[in-house]
Formats: C-alpha cells, sequence, structure tokens
C-alpha cells in the first residue's frame, strides 16, 4: 500500500492526543525562534556598530561646531592693529587660494576612501561681518558604501579646518542598493580683502 507523506501528516493530526501535538508544536516554534535570532544576531550586531560610527561623526560635528564658535568669536574680536585676528585652530585663507585647496583635499579624502565625487559646486560668497570675513557654501555628492562614506566624512572633519558640513543627508541609490549617495553642504570662510569686485 501506498501512502502519501500528506495522507500520513492528517492520520497524525487526527490519531495525535491533543497534548501531544501541543507539544510537538511548542518544539518546532522554539527552534523556528532560535533559527530566526541566528538570523537577527548578525543584522543586531551590525546596526549597533553602524550607531556607533554615527555617533563619533556626531561628535566630530559637534568639535567642528565649536572650532567654528571659536573662530568667530576671535575675529569679532579687532588685535592692536585693527585687523581680524584668526585663532589658532583654523585657518582663513584668501578665496582663491582656498577654492583650490579645498577641491584637492576634499578629492584626496575621496580618493583614500574609495567614494566616488560626483558633483562640487562652489557657491556665492556672502558677508558674515561688515565687510571683512565671507563665507562661501559648498554642494557635494558623493557616492559609495557606507564604510567609505564614513572614512570620508572622518577625513573632512580632521584634515581639512577650512571647511564646516552643514547638511548632511545619506540615500541609496537605486540602481546599486549596495551604493549610498550622500549629499553634503559645506561652509568655507574667506578674508574679504582678496574677494573679486
Amino acid at each position: 500500500m501506498n501512502v502519501s507523506i500528506q495522507e500520513r501528516f492528517l492520520d497524525w493530526v487526527i490519531l495525535t492526543p491533543a497534548w501531544q501535538k501541543g507539544v510537538v508544536y511548542s518544539l518546532l516554534g522554539l527552534f523556528g525562534l532560535g533559527g530566526g535570532w541566528l538570523v537577527l544576531l548578525p543584522l543586531l550586531t551590525d546596526i549597533q556598530g553602524l550607531r556607533h560610527e554615527v555617533s563619533e561623526l556626531e561628535v566630530k560635528l559637534r568639535r567642528q561646531s565649536e572650532q567654528l564658535a571659536s573662530l568667530e568669536q576671535s575675529l569679532s574680536a579687532p588685535s592692536a592693529q585693527g585687523d581680524l585676528v584668526a585663532s589658532d585652530d583654523w585657518r582663513v585663507m584668501s578665496s582663491r587660494q582656498s577654492g583650490d585647496i579645498l577641491l584637492q583635499a576634499v578629492t584626496k579624502g575621496a580618493d583614500r576612501s574609495g567614494v566616488l565625487l560626483v558633483f562640487w559646486h562652489p557657491g556665492e560668497m556672502s558677508p558674515v561681518q561688515s565687510g571683512s570675513l565671507f563665507q562661501s557654501v559648498i554642494t557635494l555628492q558623493v557616492q559609495g558604501q557606507y564604510h567609505q562614506l564614513a572614512q570620508f566624512l572622518d577625513h573632512v572633519l580632521t584634515n581639512v579646518p577650512l571647511l564646516r558640513i552643514t547638511t548632511l543627508s545619506f540615500r541609496r541609490d537605486p540602481q546599486a542598493p549596495e551604493l549610498i549617495q550622500a549629499e553634503i553642504e559645506l561652509v568655507t570662510y574667506h578674508m574679504g580683502s582678496d574677494l573679486p569686485s
């Protein structure tokens, strides 16, 4: 007699007492939960690692904002000659010098971290103080994997003191889900004496 698996299962369901079925169902449920944890545990570890990286970047961003506040405070106090005083942590360069140097530094950071520099647009200069100090907003777009973007931002925050990150947004690339596009808005400062008329 040839009995199918479905018939055997139906016989088992009909003939087995309810308490035995309850034990079997409970064991199957426990094995299912255990297997689920084996799948979810590495994902939870990855999420914790990413949260740690984000908190480190937030600390660096906060530190950079404090440096900017120090710069703005020191620039607002006139020196003995009546000129602006720059803090030791920041260098304020002329507009011609800083544009090329900043692009080179950001490009170097992109190369070292393996991200693709998609877009670079320096904005117009606007006064920060009455005629002496100007700021320029730079819009930047880079593309890479998450760890590459973290390395790039670390490079920018650590090695390029002329820049301050004001806006940062991420989105996945629909054509390549493993890649993330970051849109970044940076601010840099220039001395007014070298601005084009």
